[in-house]
């Protein structure tokens, strides 16, 4: 995996975020598939990303500083990914836009159109990964995994929570991992691969398991 780019600017972030958005480890006969769920905390005050990583049995978290370039940090994080099985890497196109209070990410695959998700930054909670909502965040990233009635029941601990929940279901080009972008509303964004066993399942199926969970 390519790390040979170092964190200058939020463009480098961007880029950082594109190399690291979506990982997951190739399924065979004798291990568990392995999804990652990537989340980050910008803090702009001092141009730093709090980002983490969890598949529902490790989490590894490292900041990037983006006033000091370092490859070392980058190296560090994306040689989380390189423990056997080898991983294989999906690129997330993202752009980036930087405002005092908050910053626009534009997300896209080659098969669709960019989503653009909006982040409070100045309202960011504490990062905490495979800890669902016990510490009262907007947004925990969940141990998804193969089934999707994960994503369900995370939505609906959201709801009950009181938290607008924006949801964008991007097609893929693979035909068993489905992005999920999850945005709560006070900036903690989780960047999910949905692994689905039996087969592609079209936009309007994920939208009726959503309505059967009354969201």
């Amino acid at each position: 995996m390519n790390a040979d780019f170092t964190i200058s600017s939020w463009k480098g972030f961007a880029e950082a975020l594109k190399h690291l958005a979506f990982i997951t480890t190739k399924p065979d006969q004798t291990s568990r598939p392995s999804d990652w769920a990537i989340a980050f905390k910008v803090t702009p005050k001092n141009k730093t990303v709090l980002l983490s990583a969890c598949n529902g049995y490790q989490t590894f978290s490292t900041e990037l500083s983006l006033d000091s370039p370092s490859s070392e940090t980058l190296e560090f994080a994306v040689d989380i990914f390189k423990a056997p099985p080898a991983p294989r890497r999906f690129d997330l196109p993202v752009q980036v836009t930087i405002s005092d209070k908050c910053a626009a990410f534009k997300f896209g695959t080659d098969s669709t159109e960019p989503e653009t998700k909006i982040l409070r930054l100045h309202e960011c909670p504490p990062l905490s990964i495979s800890k669902a909502l016990e510490d009262d965040m907007s947004l925990a990233a969940i141990e998804i995994g193969i089934n999707p009635d994960y994503l369900i029941s995370a939505l609906k601990a959201l709801k009950v929570k009181g938290e607008p929940i924006i949801l964008r279901i991007t097609l893929g080009t693979n035909p068993v991992i489905n992005p999920v972008i999850l945005s709560g509303s006070k900036g903690l964004s989780a960047v999910c691969p949905v692994r689905i066993r039996n087969g592609y399942p079209t936009t309007r199926d994920r939208f009726e398991h959503l309505k059967k969970a009354g969201l």
